[in-house]
């Protein structure tokens, strides 16, 4: 199927990865906020929840699955990218408040998230027709 490989030109991975290298340079002047931080690790714990959906539906391209099958996991991956979007909301409300790395973090997850929602809804229009 054709639907998986627009995905693989975006990793889940690499938000994932974007969250968790927030590097805490030494000249950074404001500290980091706590909410901050417990934000930056909920969308990573569903940004790799999104990556094993994505996983399985692209493990379905390789086998007999039926279309509601196929459905069904592209409706949960829509739910992980949908927490997401409601958590990088209230990163961006946050920005501000976060040291340095903290905001590059935030900008990082937002240009992903932006990105991944065009994707899974191109996805969806296709596996739709």
């Amino acid at each position: 199927m054709k639907i998986q490989s627009m995905f693989r030109n975006f990793s889940l991975a690499a938000l994932a990865l974007a969250l968790a290298t927030g590097s805490r340079i030494a000249f950074a002047q404001t500290a980091d906020s706590e909410q901050i931080s417990n934000l930056l690790k909920q969308a990573k714990s569903h940004a790799v929840l999104a990556e094993r959906d994505l996983e399985t539906l692209e493990s379905y391209s390789r086998s007999e699955v039926g279309r509601q099958l196929h459905a069904a996991q592209l409706e949960r991956i829509k739910e992980h990218v949908n927490e997401l979007g409601q958590l990088n909301r209230q990163l961006s409300v946050a920005r501000a408040e976060g040291s340095a790395w903290q905001q590059t973090a935030v900008d990082q997850v937002d240009a992903c998230l932006r990105e991944l929602a065009d994707l899974l809804t191109a996805t969806i229009n296709q596996s739709s027709e």
